[in-house]
């Protein structure tokens, strides 16, 4: 009887140890990713605001992977996360009014303030706007100005003689074509602006008159684009375009042909923030990343390579500007209640109803 316990005893471990075997290799595996593996935060913006090497260090120091995903326009963004509800990132910069949209769709969380180093040094000028009054779902960082690049080579004289939106609206004022923004509100921003001195409450008739100056000045753009007019210019595909300021800062300050033109009326700009998706995770990590990319010399280094205006202060004396941005970013407060946001009641399927008429 006890030889008997002992053979199945003995064959009992043997089936216990070939269980625990198995079970080990389908889910130690598992056990030691979720252990030892590093911590993902997904961020998702456009292409020209962080450098991957630069940021690299702080995957280093706290042990962890960026997960870097990009958007050509707030349009490609705002539809992305509507579609998704938000899942599936933990930080995202969208511009002024995409913040408000999200905002109000219920897609971010608040910001807690007091996990954030840097609140001091937020110029304040960029906080209370429209989009986010009290700045509890956002945080300021990067803006620029919209204007028109010009290639003095291919005017006649090397000199302008027409008014900044004539360079964009009168065939007349161009020398050769044109690079238009393809984005359809801030194109008819720009045309609401130019016509009406308003964006706002804008007729059907209106409107019309919109879309017929789209349509007299299809003749002459050479592309609708929002990243490669700077180098549109630069080949001389066009001798006008309309863009960004980062765009064509790294270019005038290396060709002396190249200006950067910003227009006495309509004054266009926009600002990037930083925001919490509601279903974001890694909160910890994500606040230890938001206030790294604040830190002065992480701003100055994205400024310096990418051109964006900063939203602090403290890096102002580290910073290579010339004399224009330097004006521009000492304005007062007087000087900045000039420039106007892409704001507009108009209708998002009026918009885009016109621009496909326009470009169809």
């Amino acid at each position: 009887m006890e030889i008997l316990f002992k053979k199945y005893f003995i064959k009992f471990l043997i089936i216990l140890f070939w269980i625990l075997t198995i079970i080990g290799f389908i889910y130690i595996p598992e056990f030691v990713k979720h252990k030892f593996s590093k911590r993902t935060i997904n961020i998702f913006t456009w292409s020209d605001i962080f450098d991957p090497n630069f940021v690299a260090q702080f995957e280093v120091e706290n042990n962890c992977r960026l997960n870097f995903n990009y958007y050509e326009s707030n349009e490609e963004l705002l539809i992305k996360f509507k579609t998704t509800s938000g899942k599936g990132y933990d930080l995202i910069i969208p511009s002024d009014y995409a913040v408000e949209d999200l905002r109000k769709s219920g897609l971010l969380k608040k910001i807690d303030k007091s996990k954030l180093n840097f609140l001091s040094n937020l110029n304040p000028l960029f906080l209370g706007q429209y989009f986010d009054p009290n700045n509890e779902y956002s945080v300021p960082l990067e803006w620029a100005l919209y204007g028109i690049g010009v290639d003095y080579d291919q005017f006649p004289n090397h000199k302008l003689t027409c008014g900044s939106w004539d360079l964009v609206f009168k065939r007349k004022c161009v020398p050769t074509t044109i690079a238009m923004v393809n984005d359809p509100r801030e194109a008819i921003m720009f045309a609401a602006n130019y016509l009406f001195n308003k964006t706002s409450d804008l007729s059907s008739q209106e409107l019309d008159q919109i879309k017929q100056l789209f349509l007299k000045q299809r003749e002459f753009v050479e592309a609708y684009v929002e990243f490669r007019a700077d180098y549109l210019l630069l080949t001389k595909n066009c001798s006008t375009v309309v863009c960004p300021s980062p765009y064509i800062w790294r270019l005038k300050t290396k060709y002396k042909n190249i200006d950067f033109i910003i227009p006495e009326n309509g004054r266009f700009f926009t600002i990037e923030n930083v925001v919490l998706p509601i279903d974001s995770k890694e909160d910890d990590l994500v606040y230890k990343f938001i206030n790294y990319i604040f830190d002065k010399n992480v701003v100055a280094h994205h400024f310096n390579s990418f051109g964006f205006f900063p939203c602090t202060t403290d890096v102002l004396d580290i910073i290579d500007i010339d004399e224009q941005a330097k004006k521009i970013l000492s304005m007062s407060k007087e000087e900045f209640a000039k420039f106007k946001f892409f704001k507009t009641n108009v209708p998002d399927y009026k918009i885009h109803e016109l621009w496909i008429s326009v470009k169809a």
